[in-house]
């Protein structure tokens, strides 16, 4: 009995932590995904560097200047983000909503150019859409984007330790 309950937790746990299956268009309140927001442009060759200093920030956290760049991780509630891999920016057409089918988890920014525009972030896997205009206003027009994949070992890490937390959690519950 006691290991039937193990394995059903644990499949439980496993459920609620995987990101959300099916199409998702992404915007700010996509909290499931929603990583940051990096505030004017970043030139291309910084994408990455700039996302790992958005990783590192507490969710939650208010805007703030590092190195004369402003990072906003309010409205995230992602935590424990993983390290992510070198990636590729690609030009679009800005008219556009984009489609993905991401393969595995993926930190997917999109850079909306004009006044009060910035870089949106988020961390998704399967079906998504980049809106082809800016999540808040509609009216900056995506410029690019890139595409940073996240290590397998790292989503096995996330999935397994937030299975341990259900466990202990449980485990807590039926001693009292």
């Amino acid at each position: 009995m006691k290991k039937t309950l193990i394995v059903i937790v644990c499949a439980l746990g496993l459920g609620f932590i995987a990101p959300p299956a099916g199409a998702v268009v992404l915007d700010e309140t996509t909290s499931a995904y929603y990583v940051g927001f990096i505030f004017t442009g970043i030139p291309p060759a910084e994408q990455f560097t700039y996302l790992q200093t958005l990783i590192g920030l507490a969710p939650g956290a208010e805007p703030i200047t590092i190195d004369g760049q402003v990072y906003d991780r309010l409205g995230s509630s992602l935590d424990n983000l993983p390290a992510p891999n070198d990636g590729v920016k690609i030009n679009v057409d800005p008219a556009k909503d984009i489609d993905f089918e991401l393969g595995g988890l993926t930190y997917l920014l999109g850079k909306y150019d004009g006044p009060n525009a910035g870089t949106w972030v988020w961390l998704a896997s399967g079906s998504v859409t980049l809106p082809g205009w800016d999540p808040v206003e509609g009216k900056y027009g995506l410029s690019n984007y890139a595409m940073f994949g996240v290590p397998e070992g790292a989503m096995t890490l996330v999935l397994l330790s937030g299975a341990l937390v259900g466990l202990e959690a449980l485990r807590r519950r039926f001693r009292a």
